[in-house]
């Protein structure tokens, strides 16, 4: 009897200090992780066309797009800002060369989200940076704009155009 468990015992020291043989190997690896943010802008404009339909001065011309849907998304990289700009090519001009000066046209904004449009109105430039449309924070803004040009009886007669560029800048 004592020798079964004397033979009991070998087994199970023997079984023990082979089972440290058995047991599970690890090891370790870091992993680096890594992500780049950069400045980023969208600006969505519902309509690319204004137009203004002739009205009998001294009544201000409307655009028929008024209430035109605006959508502007950025991040900066910075505190800073960002910013809508919008900056005419010129003065309307007719094929005569007879002008209207782009600083009759002003415009207006709603803002449908944040406070980023200015509600003006915001009277447009030629030269320059333009005239600040909005300006805010990192965000999702959603708007609408409204136009108007000036009327008067010493414009001449004519078919007026020009172009204007609405930049949105996120610093």
């Amino acid at each position: 009897m004592k020798r079964k468990i004397a033979l009991l015992a070998i087994v199970a020291l023997t079984l023990t200090f082979m089972g440290a043989g058995f047991a599970e190997a690890g090891t370790t690896a870091n992993v680096s992780i890594s992500a780049t943010v950069s400045s980023s802008a969208t600006l969505t404009l519902a309509n690319t066309t204004i137009t203004f339909a002739n009205q009998t001065p001294p009544t201000a011309m409307t655009a028929t797009e008024n209430g035109s849907a605006v959508t502007a998304t950025f991040r900066t990289a910075s505190t800073a800002p960002g910013t809508l700009t919008v900056v005419a090519a010129g003065d309307l001009t007719d094929a005569n060369s007879d002008i209207i000066a782009i600083t009759n046209l002003t415009s207006t904004a709603t803002n449908g989200t944040g406070t980023f449009f200015s509600a003006g109105p915001v009277t447009w430039s030629k030269t320059g940076a333009g005239a600040t449309v909005g300006t805010g924070p990192s965000g999702t803004y959603a708007g609408t704009f409204s136009w108007q040009l000036a009327n008067s009886w010493a414009y001449a007669t004519g078919a007026y155009a020009t172009t204007a560029i609405y930049t949105l800048t996120a610093p």
